[in-house]
């Protein structure tokens, strides 16, 4: 007899497509996050979909926290 594991889980098309949805509109609120860098909007949205949006916006935030540092720095000096 044989036993199958059945531990994966059946999402469906229309599972896919809300994943889908979800996913562009994270990557496009990460995007528009990251437009003051200089990267831009559209260099941001390219990391954040091909990184991921975790590892897209971790580098955006670095990004912009070194652009706010080097203001402030030259604001200062």
């Amino acid at each position: 007899m044989e036993t199958s594991s059945n531990s994966e889980m059946q999402v469906g098309s229309t599972g896919l497509i809300i994943i889908a949805i979800v996913y562009i509109g994270i990557c496009l609120i990460l995007a528009n996050y990251g437009k003051s860098t200089k990267l831009g909007f559209w260099g941001s949205l390219a990391i954040v979909i091909f990184l991921t949006p975790s590892f897209g916006g971790m580098i955006l935030q670095t990004l912009k926290n070194a652009e706010l540092h080097k203001k402030k720095t030259n604001h200062t000096a």
